[in-house]
């Protein structure tokens, strides 16, 4: 019995733990994405939004060789290096030529989180609402992962869309179509970035 008491008292103990570093997780991924975004929200309401300023706050805050990798898939091993360098860089000029398209949609005077999830202590989802100008309120999740003991973001969901899923499906599908030639990828990005 007394040895059950102990095995019992350590479940205990871990669980809490477990709790513990998720918590941190989640008030750590929190205080990050309050701060990206704000960071996003001078971008935008400052009336003069250029490239420049999307392309510095998104090599700041995004995961762009992790999302770079999982918008590929299994088609990642199709492409030399010489081929995945061009085309991350491509990947960077398509997300961030998206941003710049919708910056006015974005103009907000503050964003208010509502839910904050963790899978586990890395991995956060942040659901959050921006008040835009118009008085219209816009929901958005980000999920961001530590990496390197920094957060970073991984994704973003708008209007019910993750950007990176999306993109996945759209790189994969060209892939698909060119029978895994990532020339026809590089091209597409390079026409629509």
């Amino acid at each position: 019995m007394k040895r059950f008491t102990l095995v019992l008292a350590f479940f205990a103990c871990a669980m809490m733990s477990v709790s513990h570093a998720r918590a941190a997780g989640e008030d750590a991924a929190r205080d990050y994405v309050v701060k990206v975004a704000n960071e996003l929200l001078v971008v935008v309401n400052g009336g003069g939004a250029n490239t420049n300023e999307f392309r510095q706050l998104f090599r700041s805050h995004a995961a762009i060789k992790t999302m770079s990798d999982f918008c590929l898939g299994r088609y990642r091993k199709n492409m030399s290096q010489q081929q995945l360098g061009e085309y991350t860089a491509l990947v960077e000029d398509f997300i961030v030529s998206l941003f710049r398209k919708h910056a006015d949609s974005f103009k907000g005077k503050a964003l208010s989180i509502y839910s904050v999830k963790a899978r586990t202590p890395s991995d956060v989802t942040v659901s959050a609402r921006v008040h835009l100008n118009s008085g219209e309120i816009t929901p958005i999740k980000f999920r961001v992962i530590k990496e390197g003991g920094t957060y970073k973001i991984h994704d973003i969901n708008v209007a019910g869309i993750w950007l990176v899923v999306q993109m996945r499906n759209q790189f994969v599908d060209i892939m698909q179509q060119s029978k895994g030639d990532g020339a026809a990828l590089i091209s597409y990005l390079k026409t629509n970035s």
